[in-house]
């Protein structure tokens, strides 16, 4: 398999050592926070049984689990809080041309018109979309847990609707 050179869709002379930082850190920083959706959703699924002998565990059918949404709450914004900020990489990026390499002056000679701009939005909308991606992915996982670890009776009806109403209200 071939290695992808990200140094040629970045800016000359810029350390991609602290992009590749940063967006390793933020990545794992927002699937650990993530995380947090499993832990409440295994509390309130502990909290559907009781037990009715020593031992011996039983389903109350009378209790509902909340709602997918509720439970989600903000386990997923970080991902979107730094797709954001290597969004922001763009203004340095452009930056970086003027002040840290003064390459600004080489790019606009160059015949490819477009090199400038490849340079500095190539790597962060694909750091920025990885970032969407993940949190689209972790979303369906978790979805696919509550969907299918939820006993049918405590369930609310119209998960997925719900869901986006709450994204699309919020």
């Amino acid at each position: 398999m071939k290695k992808i050179d990200l140094a040629r869709h970045a800016p000359p002379g810029i350390k991609l050592e602290w992009e590749k930082q940063f967006f390793v850190v933020g990545w794992v920083g927002s699937a650990l926070v993530s995380l947090g959706f499993p832990v409440k959703y295994f509390n309130l699924y502990s909290d559907l049984y009781f037990y009715s002998a020593p031992g011996v565990r039983e389903l109350d059918v009378t209790r509902v689990m909340p709602d997918f949404y509720e439970i989600l709450g903000g386990c997923l914004r970080f991902y979107i809080i730094f797709a954001v900020c290597m969004l922001l990489l763009i203004v340095y990026h452009y930056a970086f041309h003027y002040l840290g390499s003064k390459s600004i002056y080489t790019m606009r000679r160059l015949p490819n018109k477009w090199e400038l701009h490849r340079r500095c939005l190539t790597l962060p909308i694909a750091s920025a979309l990885i970032l969407l991606i993940s949190a689209a992915v972790t979303l369906l996982l978790w979805f696919g847990i509550y969907m299918l670890c939820t006993p049918e009776q405590c369930l609310m009806p119209d998960q997925w609707t719900k869901l986006w109403e709450a994204i699309l209200h919020a």
